[in-house]
């Protein structure tokens, strides 16, 4: 894949990462209190530097809620940008392997209509849609059911 089409996503702060490496060593009762100490920790420094937290939401910056520890792999996050990419994805192989070893698989990829062929059904589409054809039909009987509703 070439390298402008890759997205580039902001990668964990060193408070993140520390959690992340924290929370699976320690016990799974004590994992939410390092996640609000992680939280409390990032809002503090970021008050430091001037980094207030976002009061509002633009289509070109959106508010984000931070991501969960159990998301942040530590390893990932210390390496360099192009190994952790082929490290995400050697852990993403492995897991889809173990996942056939275990019966679980993949759903399977449905093809994809050709660009052409897709503007032209979604303008027809759009059109049914817009603009239903009249149809004429004969009224056999009419039965009152009660005094505003008839069928």
């Amino acid at each position: 894949m070439a390298a402008t089409a890759r997205a580039r996503t902001k990668r964990p702060g060193a408070i993140d990462v520390a959690a992340s490496a924290l929370v699976r060593l320690v016990p799974r009762r004590v994992a939410p209190l390092v996640e609000q100490a992680r939280l409390d920790l990032r809002t503090v420094v970021d008050g430091l530097r001037g980094e207030g937290p976002a009061v509002y939401s633009t289509p070109s910056a959106p508010i984000t809620s931070p991501s969960s520890l159990r998301e942040i792999d530590p390893l990932e996050a210390v390496l360099p940008r192009r190994l952790a990419e082929r490290y995400a994805t050697v852990r993403r192989d492995v897991a889809m392997v173990a996942g056939e070893l275990r019966g679980h698989r993949a759903p399977a990829p449905r093809p994809r209509r050709a660009a052409a062929a897709r503007s032209r059904y979604d303008a027809w589409e759009a059109a049914s849609i817009a603009a239903p054809t009249p149809h004429a039909f004969e009224v056999a009987r009419v039965i009152r059911e009660t005094d505003d509703a008839r069928t």
